[in-house]
């Protein structure tokens, strides 16, 4: 529907909320190289630069790691830079919410930024009993919000999905007939009944006329 869009790029940071809907959260094929990438490390292409050489931008076009020396060379491409906050690696969500709705990740604020983790995190020391959890690792977190980190919301859990039903297995069992309910009818015989032919048989031998 058109009346529902959203313009992620005229929404304030405060308006992204679990509530807003955003994009679909269809997995891109690019995603995964893009969460089990190293960042931050010396790129192989400009090592002798000492500034802003560090691999901290995903190009999506070409879906690899690249640093701030190799932008002229994808200008046309679409790129995700890649943050830091705690020693953890993070994406503006403004960034990746054009790709993917990544509205119930919970988010933090860097340099007046709302952002996401990449991936979960370890355990909090001091976890609060009160707080919410990750439904996918169990991380505590502080706000209610169903999922720590783009990782956990993407990834599919197998352990508590229901087995699936064989196809058609049911219908079958309910259409094939069972033997014990399904009986021969039996046929009546012609002839003398029974209870008559012993009528006459008595009273032959007792010589009643």
């Amino acid at each position: 529907d058109p009346s529902q869009r959203i313009d992620y790029e005229e929404l304030e940071e405060g308006e992204l909320t679990p509530e807003t809907p955003g994009r679909p959260e269809q997995r891109p094929n690019w995603l995964e190289e893009f969460l089990d990438a190293q960042f931050f490390r010396t790129c192989v292409a400009h090592q002798r630069p000492r500034d802003q050489n560090e691999t901290n931008i995903f190009c999506i076009e070409c879906v690899r790691r690249i640093c701030h020396h190799c932008l002229p060379h994808h200008a046309l491409h679409d790129t995700l830079p890649v943050w830091k906050y705690e020693s953890h690696n993070v994406v503006h969500l403004r960034d990746i919410q054009k790709h993917l709705d990544c509205c119930r990740v919970q988010s933090c604020s860097t340099n007046g930024f709302k952002a996401v983790f990449l991936n979960p995190r370890p355990p909090p020391e001091n976890p609060n009993p009160l707080g919410s959890k990750c439904i996918k690792c169990g991380r505590s977190m502080e706000t209610p919000y169903p999922y720590c980190s783009i990782a956990c919301m993407v990834s599919k859990s197998t352990a508590s999905a229901p087995p699936a039903e064989k196809e058609g297995s049911d219908v079958k069992c309910e259409e094939a007939p069972k033997e014990v309910e399904v009986r021969p009818r039996k046929s009546r015989r012609k002839g003398i009944p029974v209870r008559a032919a012993l009528k006459c048989y008595i009273s032959l031998k007792l010589g009643d006329p």
